[in-house]
């Protein structure tokens, strides 16, 4: 009778699925999860090999959804694409992982964090509710959005459109020409060099704006700011700004211009509660 009870009450063991099959150029990968965390890779040659969920192929779609009836199971979805892949992953409350992504990527929670770690091509990230980390990308284009949840990228190359809502933007070590990062409430924070020929845009409404910049740093800073002081520790020849106190200046009209260097890059930074600051790389 008691080793029926404990048969009867024991959790059912799901065996979760594991599918290797080829593909073919021009095929689309779709991720989809209701709860359970996706994983996204890529490994060698046109074979997708997924683990956790069921896959179907429709037309020149590869669909791939949970395995478990009633969303049992906790383990996450695995998928190793090819490096040519286009995919797209869908989830609502789960976290996406992507190692290395494939050639073109889109991804999409509405509640959980988004991690991504290298990766080429495109690749477009975007979460309701959750932080979006990007470490060492290397491709074309990388955008991010997020409404509730910081945003950190650390190490990318492309051009980057990053926008926030409720949080604060940090962008390291930035290879481009071509960056816009934007946030309604929260801090904008740039480290690292300026492309002498890059078109650079920082905006936040309720934040400071900070740039850690090396001495060597060549830009024209275009500023407007409603409510707020501007500081920098690098040399910058001003204009449209007046002395305000401990040294540092505070603008006349709605917009003002700093010039470092030989004024190369161009920058343009714009909050309407909060500071704008230069500081050097390195710097606290």
């Amino acid at each position: 009778m008691i080793t029926l009870l404990l048969a009867l009450t024991a959790p059912l063991a799901i065996e979760m699925p594991d599918t290797t099959l080829r593909i073919s150029r021009g095929t689309t990968i779709e991720v989809s999860s209701m709860t359970r965390p996706i994983v996204v890779r890529t490994g060698t040659g046109d074979q997708v090999r997924v683990v956790g969920a069921n896959v179907e192929m429709s037309g020149r779609t590869l669909e791939i959804d949970v395995a478990s009836p009633f969303g049992r199971g906790s383990g996450p979805i695995t998928v190793t694409v090819p490096t040519w892949a286009t995919v797209e992953v869908d989830a609502m409350n789960a976290s996406i992982t992507i190692e290395d992504a494939p050639e073109r990527l889109t991804a999409e929670t509405l509640n959980g964090r988004i991690e991504a770690r290298g990766g080429r091509g495109t690749l477009s990230l975007s979460t309701m509710a959750g932080a979006i980390s990007v470490k060492d990308f290397a491709g074309t284009r990388l955008t991010l959005d997020a409404v509730s949840g910081q945003i950190s990228v650390d190490g990318a190359t492309g051009t980057l459109t990053v926008e926030s809502v409720s949080q604060g933007i940090t962008l390291r070590n930035i290879r481009s020409s071509n960056v816009t990062a934007e946030t309604t409430n929260g801090r904008v924070q740039w480290e690292g060099a300026l492309d002498p020929r890059g078109r650079y845009t920082f905006g936040t409404h309720n934040g400071e704006i900070l740039l850690l910049l090396p001495d060597a740093a060549s830009a024209r800073v275009r500023g407007s700011m409603f409510s707020g002081t501007f500081e920098s520790d690098l040399p910058a020849t001003t204009q449209g700004l007046a002395p305000s106190r401990r040294d540092r200046e505070v603008s006349l009209g709605k917009e003002f211009t700093a010039t470092l260097g030989k004024g190369e890059a161009n920058v343009h930074v714009e909050t309407f509660n909060g500071s704008i600051r230069i500081k050097r790389l390195g710097s606290t």
